[in-house]
């Protein structure tokens, strides 16, 4: 890997997609949380063909939601977004304030010039 690659990696987008796949994600890997009709309902607010990404039988939150977002970081955004909307549809609260609370700590963290309000990223510019 050249180190302009490393250096373009390690950026705040880089780091806030890594906190968002490696901690919010894998707080919701359980097969309770993020359901099987939660990850639908996520794949629909999306625009994504679920059968496309996912072929087989469904493994557990985490694992499908960091499919979904594969490193990317708008994608990323969008899913979190999904994923927050999701919960407050499927009236599990207590998932969307660990969301809330993840994706706020993950912006003062990573110093991203976003603003988290009401389940959307906005630009602070």
């Amino acid at each position: 890997m050249s180190i302009i690659r490393k250096i373009e990696e390690e950026g705040p987008a880089f780091n806030f997609t890594q906190r968002l796949e490696n901690t919010l994600f894998h707080l919701l890997d359980d097969d309770d949380p993020v359901n099987i009709y939660m990850l639908t309902e996520i794949c629909k607010l999306l625009g994504v063909d679920i059968a496309k990404y996912f072929p087989v039988l469904y493994k557990s939150g985490a694992y499908q939601l960091t499919i979904l977002t594969n490193g990317d970081f708008e994608t990323a955004l969008k899913v979190t977004e999904a994923l927050y909307e999701t919960c407050i549809r499927f009236q599990k609260f207590d998932l969307a304030i660990i969301v809330n609370s993840e994706v706020t700590r993950g912006l003062l963290d990573t110093g991203l010039p976003l603003v988290w309000v009401d389940g959307r990223f906005i630009n602070k510019s």
